[in-house]
């Protein structure tokens, strides 16, 4: 093979892989976007983004145990301030992203940023955070007054590492905020009425407590087909 045959060959080569390159950049970009509302992702009402990036503010980024430690940035400052006070929710690709910012169960709120999250069905979304709630306030209200201010900082720190799984399947109120709904045993019962060894699997932890945490009810929904990481209608 003459040089100049070498040359013109890698030339090609590079061509080919550049094309490649931009396309799949290209698909990428186009699976970017954001909605404000829960309604808007419901109805599959996506605003373009051109890119997101995504920053984790904790070494427990596993989807399941992180909580809401994702932050989101575009490149753009006035983009990523509308996307911490006004988005609902993030498309990264197969990845959905929830802002925390509007979610509160039982009046209680979660501290800000973006948690992973998962459709369960075709109107309900699923993602893990800490246990928060109005009996988790009290306990920790306590542990700070007999203790003093370590006592309530242990308090919030168990509560971080009891990660419980929360659904996503109501509406929001006048100033955009969404009441959720903790996965509990009544819940559990529901969606499994008709997965019975799996329910069976469930009930086989004895402690409630640990029976309701994340690590455990995400492996279970998974053996029975209910999480699924479509994000789009077009892509079911």
């Amino acid at each position: 093979m003459t040089m100049h045959m070498i040359k013109l060959t890698t030339y090609r080569m590079r061509t080919v892989m550049l094309t490649v390159l931009m396309t799949v950049t290209s698909y990428a970009a186009a699976q970017c976007g954001y909605c404000k509302s829960f309604e808007d992702l419901l109805a599959d009402r996506w605003e373009h983004l051109d890119t997101v990036s995504v920053d984790k503010n904790s070494k427990s980024h596993q989807f399941w145990i992180g909580g809401n430690d994702c932050s989101l940035s575009t490149g753009n400052m006035v983009t990523d301030n509308m996307l911490k006070k006004d988005a609902f929710a993030v498309m990264q690709g197969k990845k959905l992203y929830v802002n925390s910012r509007r979610l509160r169960y039982q009046k209680t709120r979660f501290s800000k940023g973006y948690t992973r999250a998962m459709r369960m069905g075709r109107d309900t979304l699923i993602f893990a955070n800490q246990v928060i709630g109005k009996a988790e306030q009290s306990r920790a209200a306590i542990a700070g007054a007999v203790f003093g201010a370590l006592g309530g900082a242990l308090a919030a720190s168990n509560g971080m590492s009891r990660r419980v799984c929360y659904i996503i399947c109501g509406t929001e109120d006048k100033k955009g905020n969404m009441e959720i709904e903790m996965v509990d045993d009544s819940l559990m019962e529901k969606v499994l009425k008709d997965h019975q060894a799996l329910k069976e699997e469930y009930y086989s932890e004895p402690d409630k407590s640990l029976r309701i945490r994340a690590s455990r009810i995400v492996p279970i929904l998974k053996k029975a087909g209910l999480l699924t990481t479509v994000v789009r209608k077009e892509e079911r």
